[in-house]
């Protein structure tokens, strides 16, 4: 690489970066609908600049869903799997799934409108929900008829409730606590069966 090369990637790169943060921004502020011109406005760029590096709104809305999974719900995930106690983990990543759905409701949304697959980015918040599970299961602190999706299909339920922005209380923390206090293998009633193709996760393995 040249020395006149190399300064213009790091150029071009600076350019991508403020155009997906401005996204982050608009979304966050006037909703899923924000436009791709407002969105180079923001960002102190051309449109001509903004399309050469994000061709499509769904390119556009993709890297700014992944940035936000990667800066902001990445590093909590990681931390929750590392903590010795899973029920704590467990707690952990559902009360990062729950933040991320309020804070960033609109990039989800545009997301949707832009037909973005959201699979990858949810894959990072599924697979430590098995992970835990069944270091919790093992250790006997979680009742062994949990199954992954049990909890995946919970996790669903309370982010449809909508936590959105500006909404105060304990009402997601709450819910939560209530879940892991049902997880207790302490006289547990049996839970119906479930199917064995069920059990699972879409894209996760239970790891043993």
């Amino acid at each position: 690489m040249n020395s006149i090369e190399s300064p213009l990637r790091a150029d071009a790169a600076r350019n991508a970066e403020r155009i997906i943060r401005a996204a982050r921004v608009l979304f966050l502020d006037e909703g899923p609908q924000a436009s791709l011109e407002e969105v180079a406005v923001q960002a102190g760029v051309g449109a001509r600049t903004l399309y050469r590096h994000f061709p499509s709104r769904e390119h556009l809305v993709k890297a700014a869903l992944d940035q936000c999974i990667q800066e902001d719900v990445a590093p909590k995930i990681r931390s929750a799997v590392s903590q010795p106690d899973p029920r704590v983990g467990l707690t952990e990543v559902m009360t990062a799934a729950t933040d991320m759905v309020a804070r960033e409701a609109n990039i989800i949304a545009a997301a949707r409108d832009a037909l973005v697959p959201t699979a990858r980015a949810a894959s990072i918040i599924t697979t430590a929900l098995a992970e835990l599970l069944h270091r919790g299961q093992a250790s006997g602190l979680i009742r062994p008829d949990v199954s992954p999706r049990d909890l995946f299909t919970f996790l669903a339920m309370l982010t449809s409730v909508h936590w959105g922005r500006g909404v105060e209380g304990s009402g997601p923390n709450r819910a939560i606590a209530l879940l892991l206090e049902s997880l207790r293998p302490a006289d547990a009633k049996a839970l119906p069966e479930i199917d064995s193709d069920e059990c699972q996760i879409p894209g996760t393995s239970h790891r043993s």
